[in-house]
């Protein structure tokens, strides 16, 4: 972890670990600090100050990984404050324990549409309704991960482009001189570019 002083502690602050090693550990140790700052009436910090919890976001990869964390901040929180009396944490770093620690748990359960530890892909979809009507989309789209349902709505983009005109007409030729069979071209070229889905394409 890269050191910082004690003033600038929250800023540039790097966590590079291999797994098993304690970043979950540090990382939930590090958002419920940043939780205590926005209810400390100093204004010694050197960046922007926390307003609230929802001011607050912890992005992780993976769905599992988010819970994880989020369950433990609950569990640092409950020995913080002594609702947990029967266990310690190990180590130091918290900036916050007793009545504090209490107050931020029970607002956590009050408000726990602003406990805000997501997955970079929902924190993304987030952001895109929030600015969905700014940037033209409808905000009431649904996020599908149907990949036959994907697949047509890419080919339905696919036949409207008309800078891909061209390739599709010479991919139905192809197609033809392969001797595949049908009526409808529209059918014969997506039924051939469906065969092709799970093929990995190298980049060069």
């Amino acid at each position: 972890m890269k050191k910082t002083s004690k003033k600038n502690q929250w800023l540039n602050k790097i966590v590079e670990a291999s797994a098993g090693s304690g970043k979950t550990y540090n990382l939930a140790k590090q958002y419920i600090n940043m939780l205590g700052l926005y209810r400390r009436k100093s204004d010694d910090v050197n960046f922007l100050k926390p307003t609230g919890l929802g001011s607050i976001v912890a992005i992780t990869f993976t769905n599992k990984a988010a819970a994880e964390m989020k369950e433990r901040i609950i569990y640092f929180l409950k020995i913080l404050s002594g609702i947990n009396r029967r266990e310690k944490l190990e180590g130091k770093g918290f900036q916050i324990k007793g009545e504090k620690a209490l107050g931020i748990l029970v607002e956590i359960i009050e408000n726990t549409s602003d406990f805000n530890v997501t997955t970079i892909d929902s924190f993304m979809n987030r952001l895109l309704k929030a600015l969905a009507l700014d940037i033209g989309i409808n905000p009431d789209y649904d996020v599908s991960f149907d990949r036959d349902e994907l697949f047509d709505t890419a080919f339905k983009e696919l036949v409207f482009d008309k800078n891909f005109k061209d390739a599709l007409l010479k991919f139905l030729r192809d197609q033809l001189h392969l001797k595949k069979e049908g009526f409808n071209p529209e059918q014969i070229v997506k039924s051939a570019i469906y065969e092709y889905k799970d093929v990995d394409i190298p980049h060069d």
